[in-house]
């Protein structure tokens, strides 16, 4: 104020110098009061991280009290991504309300706001992911936190827009994009990866079956039957079938998505361990090493029975790609270890 007041006494005598000379002694003085309260505003940041910290546990504790049920019938994630957010909307509104006319200044509180939202939403998925393997043994719970983790993204994304989105300064577009495509998308693929490997036993012993009936099977003719096919792939179908009805009604499509795709990409590794690809023993005998040769017959119920995977998700067409290669090496020539 009081250099608006010698702006304005020192002021020459155009009316276009005045306006200017004031309006800079406006900004000035604005600049300086924001200044001044800049150590109040960054302890008040100090103070907010360790509060958000401290309410993810509570928010977490909440959601395994109430057994991670969904918001609602149309929400499927539940009660503490919510919760997270809403605090730290509430946040950034006390933030922007500040109205900081200082664009460097605006920057540093961005910033720190971007600091705490990455130390927030990373020790969220850090707290689930100790937990996750346990968690994820019911399928509707696991479900539920691949959804939680999908709808953070999609939240971070429009806090980020209302935040300024790219423009933001440097510090705070980097903090929050790393946090988007590094950090949350590699903590989603881990959830659905873990998510999947849940039925790692099932699935195999699933496996094994089928590869008992295929070798039992009658080399009656070259071309498999619908009936032939059918029953080989019975165990493993209804393997993932049971398991993916729990899974489906829950879960939401993105997660759904990665989740199938690990899905298949297990069942490929059992697939080519078990039936396409020799055992291979440890100390790597050669004379020891057991291969499996499938007959024309057997492979074609095998290629038959692949072709069914196919159409029950078109996710793993690519594979089926791989398997059908692997299944071409294994018909054409003896698999060996030195392949």
């Amino acid at each position: 104020f009081l250099l608006h007041v010698f702006s304005c006494r020192q002021q020459s005598r155009s009316g276009y110098t005045l306006s200017v000379s004031v309006d800079a002694a406006l900004c000035l003085s604005f600049n300086l009061l924001f200044s001044m309260f800049r150590p109040f505003v960054l302890r008040w940041f100090a103070e907010n991280d360790q509060l958000q910290a401290e309410y993810v546990v509570g928010a977490l504790q909440s959601d395994r009290d109430s057994g991670f049920k969904p918001t609602s019938q149309y929400h499927r994630y539940s009660p503490s991504v919510v919760d997270v957010f809403c605090s730290l909307t509430e946040m950034y509104k006390i933030l922007n309300n500040l109205e900081c006319p200082d664009p460097e200044l605006l920057d540093l509180y961005m910033a720190q706001f971007a600091g705490i939202i990455a130390g927030v939403l990373t020790r969220y998925t850090d707290i689930v992911k100790r937990q996750f393997v346990a968690l994820c043994q019911n399928n509707r719970r696991g479900a539920v936190l691949l959804n939680n983790v999908v709808e953070i993204r999609e939240l971070l994304k429009k806090l980020f827009l209302n935040m300024g989105g790219d423009k933001l300064g440097e510090r705070a577009v980097a903090i929050i994009q790393t946090l988007q495509s590094d950090r949350l998308a590699g903590d989603l693929d881990y959830f659905c990866a873990t998510f999947a490997r849940s039925l790692d036993g099932t699935l195999e012993a699933s496996v094994k079956i089928m590869k008992e009936k295929l070798l039992k099977m009658k080399n009656v003719g070259n071309t498999a039957t619908d009936a032939e096919t059918n029953d080989v792939i019975y165990a493993v179908m209804q393997t993932l079938s049971e398991w993916l009805q729990g899974v489906q009604a829950v879960c939401e499509t993105t997660g759904l998505k990665k989740l199938m795709k690990e899905l298949w990409q297990l069942l490929l590794e059992k697939l080519e361990k078990l039936i396409i690809l020799p055992h291979m023993p440890e100390n790597l005998d050669m004379s020891k090493m057991e291969t499996l040769d499938l007959t024309e017959k057997q492979s074609d119920v095998l290629e038959s029975s692949l072709e069914v995977f196919k159409v029950c998700s078109p996710v793993c067409v690519y594979v089926c790609v791989c398997l059908c290669v692997c299944l071409c090496v294994s018909v054409s020539v003896s698999v060996s270890v030195c392949v």
